[in-house]
């Protein structure tokens, strides 16, 4: 049976209480280690000229590809908690030693099928403000908008992959886009219904300092988790 967003966002309070220092800890780390990066990157490539720039930028994917390990490694912390399984910060670099080529690939094909979506129009536009045809601008704004539609729709087709990887580490990356469009199909706006629904919290977060997403991100990824795992609660 599938359960309505409150269900599922009251279990994963029920499952956080008392229990959010890990997944907070694990949080603050992985932001610091994401800051630090950054910040040294920006001091070493000044983006002054072409050259820095293109360094930069294969950097800053570099550093991408090695936070989205760390991030999947949080995942597995939250849903071994979700499963009340013994939890500890090693739970972090877990991607680093089961397949960690499958989340690369994952997040390096889901970046590109999201870029494919927009990059019609963005040429459109670039073409139509060198050249100052105002229609050509306008059919660059309207395929933008419907790429980031498209691209929105192929996110939730997808959003389930990283979760699949967790309990499937040994699948390889086709299997898990396709069985996570398997997960999804029909379900696509239940998960979108969910995800909107912590956008008041987020905002309240905002007038926090966004000190307040260190209790709202465990708890919003546990609920997504809770979404994946609706069929064994």
């Amino acid at each position: 049976m599938k359960k309505s967003s409150s269900e599922l966002k009251s279990i994963a309070k029920e499952i956080l209480i008392g229990h959010y220092g890990l997944p907070m800890g694990a949080y603050v780390l992985l932001c610091l280690v994401s800051g630090v990066i950054t910040m040294v990157l920006t001091a070493v490539f000044p983006l002054t000229d072409s050259v820095s720039s293109i360094l930069y930028t294969i950097c800053t994917i570099i550093v991408s590809l090695l936070t989205a390990i760390i991030s999947t490694g949080l995942s597995y912390l939250l849903l071994n908690m979700s499963r009340h399984r013994d939890v500890s910060l090693k739970d972090l670099f877990f991607g680093f030693y089961h397949q960690p080529d499958r989340i690369i690939l994952l997040t390096l094909l889901i970046g590109l099928i999201a870029t494919a979506c927009v990059f019609p129009g963005i040429i459109f536009l670039i073409f139509g403000d060198f050249a100052g045809l105002f229609m050509v601008r306008l059919l660059g704004i309207l395929l933008l908008i419907g790429g980031i539609i498209l691209a929105f729709y192929f996110s939730l087709s997808y959003s389930q992959v990283f979760y699949l990887y967790l309990d499937h580490p040994e699948k390889g990356v086709w299997e898990l886009m396709r069985e996570s469009q398997e997960l999804m199909r029909g379900n696509k706006g239940r998960y979108f219904y969910l995800l909107i629904s912590f956008f008041g919290l987020l905002l309240l977060s905002v007038f926090t300092c966004y000190i307040g997403l260190l209790w709202l991100a465990p708890y919003m990824e546990m609920t997504q988790l809770l979404f994946y795992r609706n069929g064994e609660l």
